[in-house]
């Protein structure tokens, strides 16, 4: 009697962690979805922001702070989904994922810094900055009656 019992009691408990194994997986694989949609929302809010935002470094800023966050919960996502589909590699994908999140964190804002930096000192004004990108500097002079914007520079030119 006891060595059915015993046997019973191991074939239930291994029932059960099969059925909790199942549900850990489905629940690890719905909650990658989730966070890696979250992170994809995110990222048409940043690209709807290029075009919303005033200027070139409030579209800069949405371009890089908003997608570094996007893109982490996108790899986040995507490391709990394959943990979900063979947690023997989960080790393996999530320290893609921190090495991956790490450099972002790394690139991106020093990358965001000197794009700022180099649009700051080119520019004389607030005005010049949230100036429309698509107008050329040599348009912008011929329609302030500079003439020609293929012609040479004159002394005119110089002075200003």
């Amino acid at each position: 009697m006891s060595i059915l019992s015993a046997g019973l009691s191991t074939g239930l408990s291994a029932g059960l962690n099969t059925s909790l194994n199942t549900s850990l997986n489905t629940s690890l694989n719905i909650g990658g979805a989730v966070v890696a949609i979250a992170g994809i929302v995110l990222m048409v809010i940043a690209a709807f922001g290029l075009f919303r935002l005033p200027d070139a470094l409030a579209r800069q800023h949405a371009a890089t702070k908003s997608v570094t966050l996007a893109l982490g919960l996108v790899l986040i996502g995507l490391a709990l989904h394959q943990t979900g589909l063979d947690p023997s590699l989960a080790g393996a994908w999530w320290s893609r994922v921190a090495v991956t999140i790490l450099l972002l964190l790394l690139a991106l804002p020093v990358a965001s810094h000197m794009l700022a930096r180099a649009a700051t000192r080119q520019a004389f004004s607030s005005q010049q900055l949230r100036a429309s990108p698509r107008v050329e500097p040599d348009a912008q002079r011929a329609a302030a009656g500079g003439g020609d914007p293929d012609a040479p520079p004159t002394d005119r030119d110089a002075s200003r």
